[in-house]
């Protein structure tokens, strides 16, 4: 086994992982200042600056979480498991596991969050953004393996098919695809997508070849 190998591999990543929040933390310093300074005289606005914060920052962590946890075949157990169930839904695409019911509840703690965050007037704002961005990952997911839904959604969900059935290292967003331009993860120039690969993708035809990109 070539250590020096994976070594280089793991350090790597830990350097991009790190230089991806450097570039994160930039604005959200900005953010939370212009926050400080609003929050008296413009009190709409610094709500929503951030609540929309708050959701540019789940896009952010579910990018890197994506992009670093679910790809990484970390040794403690906690992370083979994760990488275990991830690499089962790139390999079963249309076995989902997060129901209908899960994004009922999701959707009602997101309204209670709603509430709490105009009772409580201040910045308790960005977490509820940030709830916002979690509970629209699933709902989004979702959309993503229906074949019907590209007509609303068909950047993300062709971004999707990539991810899954060829390039496995890159189109890492799942509600965005902004975080894959901005770090270079975006597919090759000329890809596209054979009608053999959308089938097993949708589950038309199990069977079919996932990695035959023409």
């Amino acid at each position: 086994m070539n250590y020096s190998y994976f070594a280089r591999k793991y350090y790597a990543a830990q350097f991009g992982q790190l230089a991806c929040f450097f570039v994160y933390l930039a604005p959200a310093i900005v953010i939370v200042f212009v926050a400080i300074l609003i929050r008296s005289h413009f009190p709409i606005l610094f709500h929503a600056l951030l609540f929309g914060w708050g959701w540019i920052s789940w896009t952010f962590l579910e990018y890197i979480g994506h992009r670093f946890w679910m790809h990484a075949h970390r040794v403690n157990a906690v992370g083979k498991r994760d990488f275990a169930n991830h690499q089962h839904h790139h390999t079963h695409p249309t076995q989902i596991r997060v129901t209908p019911s899960h994004r009922f509840l999701l959707s009602i703690g997101f309204a209670l969050l709603i509430w709490l965050a105009v009772r409580l007037d201040g910045y308790f704002t960005l977490i509820t953004g940030f709830f916002c961005g979690f509970t629209l990952y699933f709902f989004m997911h979702a959309l993503l393996h229906k074949a019907w839904a590209s007509k609303f959604v068909g950047r993300l969900q062709e971004y999707h098919i990539y991810h899954h059935c060829k390039y496995t290292n890159r189109c890492f967003g799942v509600t965005v695809t902004w975080w894959d331009q901005i770090f270079g993860t975006t597919p090759p120039a000329g890809a596209r997508i054979p009608e053999k690969t959308r089938n097993f993708y949708f589950g038309k035809n199990h069977y079919a070849a996932k990695n035959e990109f023409l």
